[in-house]
């Protein structure tokens, strides 16, 4: 399965959540709360960083509690 991390608007907020993928890349279903920035070292921290700033650079998904879109 693969993941990458993302921003999802809810009705309240913009969050960065892990957004998972099925084999055909549609979108099978996030994390429950938001991504928090943690990591052993401070090389792997950079990286969770830049993963963040990536997801920045997509599209939006619009999520709500049982589905979700890209905008």
């Amino acid at each position: 399965m693969k993941w990458n991390y993302r921003v999802m608007r809810t009705a309240d907020e913009f969050v960065i959540r892990e957004v998972y993928y099925r084999k055909g890349g549609t979108v099978e279903g996030w994390s429950a709360g938001p991504a928090v920035p943690s990591a052993e070292t401070l090389e792997g921290l950079k990286w969770v960083i830049n993963r963040y700033q990536e997801a920045l650079e997509k599209p939006v998904i619009e999520g709500t509690d049982d589905s979700a879109s890209e905008k």
